[in-house]
């Protein structure tokens, strides 16, 4: 949008690491959508598992032990049962509002960001 990549690992398929908050909320709302609540990020990384994972870590993220403390392209990982990618590790996704930790198993996953906001510390996941 902007034509400008601030991040510090560049390449067609790395993900974006150096946007903060407002430049992520910015953006999504200039192309007509908004960031996720956390409740609805929390659902969508799930994808109807009852754990906390959809997988064994290492084969769904890259994270501290893998990685070799840098970006990978996107989808190098298996996708969750949404398709999702990437919605662990690699880089933090912004969320709305705040974080907060879900019970491993809770179900359904609350809706309720006020719930999030209430208990949480910091505006990303991943």
């Amino acid at each position: 949008m902007t034509g400008k990549n601030k991040s510090f690992f560049k390449g067609d398929t790395h993900p974006v690491e150096m946007v903060n908050w407002p430049e992520a909320k910015a953006y999504c709302e200039a192309v007509g959508g908004r960031l996720p609540t956390e409740a609805e990020w929390e659902y969508a990384a799930r994808a109807g598992s009852l754990g906390v994972r959809y997988g064994n870590v290492d084969e769904i993220a890259w994270h501290y032990d893998n990685s070799v403390f840098k970006t990978h392209d996107v989808a190098q990982k298996k996708a969750n049962a949404f398709g999702l990618y990437d919605m662990l590790g690699n880089v933090f996704q912004w969320v709305a509002d705040w974080y907060g930790n879900y019970p491993s198993g809770e179900r359904p996953i609350p809706p309720d960001p006020e719930r999030a906001a209430s208990d949480g510390a910091r505006r990303f996941v991943g």
